[in-house]
């Protein structure tokens, strides 16, 4: 029985030895492959003329991928800017009209790869090789006419979104409807603007007939939603706030946006603040608790945007610990008081 185990052994590390002997192999002879004339001059088999294309490596195949889509993305780098917010924005609006397609609005991750703050569209993989570093390469393309075909396609549904908004808004009489609008406007030809300078990268001809034919001007937009901005007068009171330093935040916001404080306001933003000393018996440590209420309400009172906080921070005495508080509560207005402020106008647009 023993000597039947033995024998059992021997052959199982036999089997096992070979196996691992035929894997090293295998990998020896794709690390040692032929080196790809794609390697040394992927314009060769990837024209200038038909195709935009770089090369990735990394330690796996989803690194090499993601480094040749960057790398893609470079030769847009100088020129163009994603800006995240925008893309949110925009994605938002789109859902709530008829004229860009689930598709084109979402912007499905199957054909579109985002690096170095770049979206871009129809990003394809050629060939790959593994060199002797066990190190692999892939190369990225982006096929320029048909490529072209999928932006024109967007840029032409995004168009008509841009005519739609700035005709709604033309015809509108109520200031903040008139602005929202025009804003959703801008925030469209943001978005052609983005594509249209991929597409004068990918395609000069097709960029140069689509952006004489857009049938809008993306400056004149710019400066009507700025000068309609500017006819949306704010009132901020803050109760408690004995230094102004949260009335100051939340004025430094409407500013930011282009809108104006007055005493004769269309939008009302009223809100309470109140510190309190704590002893939490932490050591050295003091710490301030604080609450925040904040409301925007329009002539008519109605409630348009509601933010209530609440915390505590801590610091080497009380006088710190509020100062901490304050730049906490500056994060939440400048994050969520933001938001819900061009969430609020971006609504007008999308109900």
């Amino acid at each position: 029985m023993k000597k039947i185990l033995i024998v059992f052994i021997i052959i199982l590390i036999s089997l096992m030895f070979i196996s691992c002997n035929s894997s090293n192999q295998a990998i020896a002879k794709q690390s040692n492959g032929k080196r790809p004339a794609w390697m040394d001059n992927p314009h060769k088999i990837y024209p200038d003329a038909q195709y935009l294309v770089a090369i990735g490596a990394g330690d796996t195949r989803q690194d090499a991928e993601n480094i040749a889509v960057g790398n893609i993305s470079r030769i847009f780098e100088s020129k163009i800017k994603v800006d995240h917010t925008m893309k949110e924005r925009y994605k938002s609006l789109s859902k709530g009209t008829k004229f860009v397609s689930e598709e084109l609005a979402t912007e499905s991750t199957e054909n579109v790869n985002i690096q170095s703050n770049q979206s871009l569209v129809n990003v394809q993989f050629g060939e790959s090789y593994t060199d002797k570093s066990a190190r692999i390469h892939v190369i990225a393309y982006l096929n320029r006419s048909e490529t072209a075909s999928i932006y024109a396609e967007k840029i032409n549904a995004t168009t008509e979104q841009v005519l739609f908004f700035i005709d709604k808004s033309e015809k509108n009489e109520d200031i903040v409807t008139k602005y929202s609008y025009m804003n959703a406007a801008l925030i469209m030809s943001l978005n052609n603007k983005i594509l249209l300078d991929q597409l004068q990268v990918i395609s000069p001809g097709d960029f140069k007939i689509l952006d004489s034919n857009k049938g809008y001007n993306h400056n004149d937009i710019k400066n009507k939603t700025s000068d309609l901005a500017q006819k949306i007068n704010f009132s901020v009171q803050v109760e408690n706030d004995s230094e102004n330093k949260v009335k100051v935040l939340l004025e430094e916001i409407i500013s930011e946006l282009n809108f104006n404080l007055s005493d004769n306001p269309v939008l009302k933003i009223d809100g309470k603040v109140s510190f309190e000393n704590l002893d939490l018996q932490r050591g050295n440590l003091k710490f301030a608790g604080w609450d925040l209420d904040i409301k925007m309400t329009n002539n008519e009172n109605d409630v348009l945007i509601t933010i209530v906080e609440k915390g505590r921070e801590g610091g080497l005495d009380h006088t710190g610990a509020k100062r901490n508080a304050v730049k906490q509560i500056r994060k939440i207005i400048n994050k969520k008081f933001k938001k819900q402020l061009i969430s609020y106008f971006d609504g007008k647009v999308i109900d």
